[in-house]
């Protein structure tokens, strides 16, 4: 449920559901998440990363994204589980400095 992005000798992951603090089926018992993560195949070791300064998106899970260059660029998801909550906002995540910026202010349906 959330977006992943292989960049080289790092994987960077952002959003998705899940509670850090249990090994419960996550689908029952999760929250979304905004945060964002990088892995580092070498170092075999995870990271939270801290945007920039500025806006970020919020919480969300199953997102589209495509990447393009040194560019992460995040549509939509779902902010909540059930009925209602889904995003249509555009979002581009740059992956040398970690800047977030709104590309589309989109609706919440």
């Amino acid at each position: 449920h959330h977006v992943a992005s292989p960049q080289g000798k790092r994987m960077v992951l952002f959003g998705g559901r899940g509670d850090p603090d249990t090994e419960k089926h996550q689908h029952k018992n999760s929250n979304v998440l905004g945060d964002l993560w990088e892995f580092d195949y070498k170092k075999r070791k995870w990271e939270a990363i801290q945007p920039s300064a500025g806006r970020k998106p919020s919480a969300r899970f199953l997102a589209d994204f495509a990447e393009h260059e040194e560019t992460l660029l995040v549509f939509g998801g779902d902010e909540e589980s059930g009925k209602g909550g889904r995003l249509d906002d555009l979002w581009q995540l740059n992956l040398t400095t970690y800047a977030w910026t709104e590309l589309h202010q989109g609706l919440r349906c």
